[in-house]
């Protein structure tokens, strides 16, 4: 019984395999009539799909056998004409397809683009705001005041204490002039006692262009005594960053003794790289961070652009001012510079660029942007699983966008996401896609098919 039981299931399982491969064999019988069926429209190579042929042969360019493009089928791709327009190609996937290929898509609309920018900088000083002490009057320096760089001063404060006999002499006689009016005081000669008055007044002038003050000449009124010293005092306030006297040192009138700047305002020397140069605009508002105080932000505003385009970095210089009452950023400090630019009408003067009344621009997800090289393409949905790629012009991209200036209108649906598959599905049904324009050389129509079919 035992011996039955086996010869029977293995009469079944034979049965069921001779079934299942006539089943196989007819189905496959079927496809290959279905195909043999179908209407062959050219033959195309798979690794050249811009290679067309009418006959079945091999690619002139690698050699391989020609495989055969098939027309139309409600369940597969359908490929349209092209397009006279934008002589590009278009598309249509079913459901499964879309599904598989992930397709999504984007309305192209009006929208407020912003820029982003970020490089870095260094801190330097105000050029505008240093400034040179000299020395009044020749003379030897007896005394510093200030005797080290960086120390704060303010106007006013005295900065050094010079010897000078040329100085003891004007004072001299200045002094001699104060006693020869004060004689003339009540004489009845006018003449006399305005010349009296005009050698007072020029020699006061004189003392006065050495840097006397009007406290020292309240002395020398006072007390009728001239002084061989002299105080130089600060006529700015800021901090010495160079300092270029020592005491006993003998000075010419003129000499720089002292360099002051005022570190309340800085600038920031930053480079914008050639691509970005576009986005700059002297007044612009600049967020700067640096290392040193983490989380702490600094505002400035361009205010140079330096007209020359250095040559090996491609970048161009920008200067940022920034205010720093708080003394907290450093002259010679490396910080991040970011400029965040917001698209205006003015920014794309000249150009033929949608606006709308609220000053949005119509700009394409930078997603949906194919760049060839030669041309920048997009994949349009004209109907729900039917794609036309179409050529664009944009501007530079803003974030997530691109502002455009051709090629497209509002409300206008493209493909973010699965482009790329959409792009090489062209290829393999041997159609030209935009990504072989370069390898084309923009040759005209008769001359690429002289050169791709046989």
């Amino acid at each position: 019984m035992k011996l039955i039981s086996k010869i029977f299931i293995l009469l079944i399982l034979y049965s069921t395999l001779i079934l299942s491969c006539s089943n196989n064999s007819e189905n496959n019988m079927k496809e290959t009539q279905e195909i043999e069926s179908r209407e062959i429209v050219y033959w195309t190579c798979g690794m050249h799909p811009s290679v067309k042929a009418d006959e079945k042969g091999k690619c002139p360019i690698c050699h391989m056998d020609l495989v055969p493009v098939y027309a139309e089928t409600d369940e597969e791709h359908i490929v349209h004409e092209l397009h006279a327009d934008s002589v590009l190609t278009g598309l249509t996937l079913n459901l499964r397809d879309r599904q598989l290929a992930g397709i999504e898509t984007e309305e192209v609309v009006y929208t407020q683009l912003h820029k982003s920018i970020k490089t870095v900088g260094i801190i330097g000083y105000n050029e505008q705001r240093i400034y040179k002490v000299p020395a009044w009057i020749s003379g030897r320096i007896d005394k510093l005041y200030v005797d080290y760089t960086g120390l704060k001063i303010r106007r006013g404060d005295p900065l050094a204490l010079v010897y000078s006999p040329q100085l003891f002499a004007a004072q001299e006689e200045y002094l001699q002039s104060l006693t020869t009016l004060d004689n003339y005081v009540d004489s009845e000669h006018s003449i006399t006692r305005q010349n009296a008055e005009l050698v007072v007044e020029s020699t006061k002038k004189r003392l006065q262009l050495w840097g006397m003050s009007e406290d020292e000449f309240e002395r020398l009124e006072r007390e009728r005594e001239a002084k061989e010293h002299i105080t130089i005092t600060s006529t700015v306030s800021g901090t010495v960053v160079e300092k270029m006297a020592q005491e006993g040192q003998y000075v010419k009138e003129g000499q720089v003794l002292f360099n002051v700047a005022d570190l309340s305002q800085l600038w920031v020397l930053a480079d914008v790289y050639e691509f970005d140069l576009g986005w700059v605009r002297e007044g612009q508002r600049v967020t700067i961070s640096a290392e040193s105080y983490p989380g702490e932000e600094f505002i400035g505003t361009v205010s140079f652009i330096d007209p020359v385009l250095h040559s090996q970095t491609r970048s161009v210089k920008i200067r940022v001012e920034v205010e720093n009452e708080n003394r907290k950023l450093k002259p010679g400090m490396f910080v991040d510079v970011a400029l965040e630019v917001h698209l205006t009408t003015e920014m794309f003067s000249g150009m033929s660029m949608a606006f709308d009344s609220a000053g949005a621009i119509l700009a394409v997800p930078a997603t949906a942007v194919l760049h060839t090289g030669v041309r920048k393409i997009v994949y349009e949905e004209i109907e729900e699983g039917k794609y036309q790629a179409r050529e664009i012009k944009i501007g530079p991209r803003a974030g997530d966008y691109y502002p455009v200036f051709s090629g497209l209108t509002e409300g206008t649906k493209v493909v973010v996401k699965g482009n790329f598959l959409l792009d090489s599905q062209t290829k393999l049904t041997g159609l030209e896609s935009a990504v072989y324009d370069a390898a084309l050389d923009e040759k005209s129509p008769s001359q690429q098919q002289q050169l791709h079919k046989h």
